[in-house]
């Protein structure tokens, strides 16, 4: 018997919005569009803050989709609620990574034949200091956000 995940279809909707918002928002970077749009300029303008929305809803989906970190009865949280076990947490995270890591690596080697196919055409990037080997690295391993740096010998990373 398959077990039926719980149907979200409003916070689903909700969290597109907000995906939504954010890439007009990074359109509006580029194109500056939002100079023509009157009183709606500052929703624009304000995209970035979907991340937020999306995060937040992200989590509630999350917790709801994954019932072993719940408590096992709302009424009585204080009282009766214990931590999931070890092996729930690895399987959430194993999960999480099998979700995320397929779609994260593809985008990588993505960036990467276009970066080669731009150094080929003597194309170069706006800001190369971003794209070198420590930057990849980072990214490769996930922990490009860590507040550390991973520096290859004679090269420097400004603005980090």
């Amino acid at each position: 018997m398959m077990s039926q995940k719980p149907e979200l279809t409003d916070l689903t909707i909700c969290r597109a919005a907000f995906a939504a918002w954010v890439f007009v928002y990074h359109l509006d970077l580029h194109l500056h569009f939002s100079a023509w749009l009157g009183p709606a300029a500052g929703l624009v303008r304000h995209g970035y803050m979907g991340v937020d929305g999306f995060f937040i809803l992200s989590g509630l989906v999350l917790m709801h989709t994954h019932q072993e970190f719940n408590a096992p009865n709302m009424d009585q949280v204080d009282a009766r609620f214990r931590p999931a076990p070890p092996q729930a947490w690895l399987r959430f995270y194993g999960k999480r990574l099998a979700r995320i890591y397929p779609v994260h690596l593809a985008t990588l080697l993505i960036l990467l034949a276009l970066l080669a196919l731009g150094s080929a055409l003597g194309i170069a990037p706006q800001s190369p200091q971003r794209f070198g080997l420590g930057s990849f690295v980072e990214n490769l391993f996930l922990v490009q956000g860590w507040g550390w740096t991973i520096s290859a010998p004679g090269t420097t990373r400004p603005g980090r």
